[in-house]
């Protein structure tokens, strides 16, 4: 497998991801970064946001801004290692409906049955509510 198709497969959703700086996509082999302030940054321009800010200040930053909203940025690879809620916003919607569906597809089938059984014992109940209810009005009708 190439270097580039196997950072496509590393990077989920990598379609529609892309740097919010530089246009970038994952496709293109570029890798990402999320920010906890959910900007997606490329690692190139990252290092020009790097470089720029030890040009200005002369020293290294201990934290670097967001080029789009200017929060401090808790950087995060965009590759399956990512955590699972942070993840999630990267997964096919569609790919998770379906395993979800999968997921309770058996409790679904757990709770419909135990509904089928309640209906027919209610119903085995109701005929001999009805048995008894008959034979009390016939021991009355003889007293």
């Amino acid at each position: 497998m190439t270097e580039k198709k196997q950072r496509r497969s590393d990077t989920p959703g990598f379609r529609w991801i892309f740097c919010n700086t530089c246009g970038t996509t994952a496709t293109a082999g570029a890798i990402l970064f999320v920010s906890g302030c959910g900007h997606i940054h490329c690692s190139s321009c990252l290092n020009a946001l790097a470089a720029k800010v030890v040009t200005s200040s002369g020293k290294g930053a201990s934290t670097l801004e967001c080029s789009r909203c200017r929060k401090p940025m808790k950087l995060q690879k965009i590759d399956k290692s990512l955590p699972q809620n942070v993840l999630n916003y990267f997964l096919n919607p569609n790919e998770m409906m379906r395993n979800v569906l999968k997921s309770i597809t058996p409790i679904v089938q757990f709770q419909d049955n135990q509904c089928r059984l309640l209906n027919k014992r209610i119903v085995e109940i109701r005929c001999k509510n009805e048995q008894l209810r008959t034979s009390f009005m016939q021991m009355a009708v003889y007293k």
